[in-house]
């Protein structure tokens, strides 16, 4: 059998693992701030393709959308699931919408939500149903100005579809102001 002999004296040189701890934490730091400053700007360019109606674009970031919300940042949260929502509604996909919407979380968002909603429903079924006019409900319940804005759209999209409500001059130019070209070509047949 061999034997082992340990080294009773030993030297560790604190100065150089304390050098190199610097270094690789420097190099992190960098790293993390750039990662950083790269995302913000891919968050700017979504919400730039959002204003311009890019939807596609917006769906290309997904995955990048998602990092952001993963990245522990709660207050872009329901901004990065609002634009999916809305992407995804404009391009008929209809579950990822849906999955999208129903992400929304904060009070902030919920007029949007019930807006969503009910245009997502008034545009794709063919008659009223009780869930619809449920979020009508809701969304008349509503005290913030932005939730009044919103239920007077979905209720006249609603009476227009449902009731056979025929638009004056004034209403007409509300729906041509409308965002969504989807709910347009289902409402503005020329």
């Amino acid at each position: 059998m061999e034997r082992i002999v340990l080294l009773t004296t030993v030297t560790i040189g604190w100065d150089v693992i304390l050098v190199e701890l610097l270094v690789v934490f420097g190099i992190a730091l960098v790293l993390i701030i750039t990662l950083g400053v790269i995302a913000f700007r891919k968050y700017k360019k979504c919400i730039e393709a959002f204003r311009s109606k890019n939807w596609n674009y917006i769906l290309q970031q997904e995955g990048q959308l998602k990092r952001i919300v993963k990245a522990k940042s709660t207050h872009l949260y329901d901004d990065c699931m609002y634009m999916l929502a809305v992407a995804n509604f404009e391009l008929c996909n209809d579950k990822e919408f849906l999955t999208y919407v129903e992400a929304l979380k904060t009070t902030r968002y919920l007029p949007f939500k019930l807006y969503l909603k009910a245009n997502y429903l008034i545009v794709t079924s063919n008659n009223a149903t009780s869930e619809l006019k449920d979020l009508l409900k809701q969304l008349s319940s509503l005290d913030e100005n932005s939730a009044k804005k919103c239920f007077a759209i979905s209720n006249l999209l609603y009476k227009i579809k449902f009731e056979g409500h025929v638009c004056t001059q004034e209403e007409t130019e509300t729906i041509e102001g409308m965002i969504s070209e989807r709910t347009k070509k289902v409402f503005l047949k020329t």
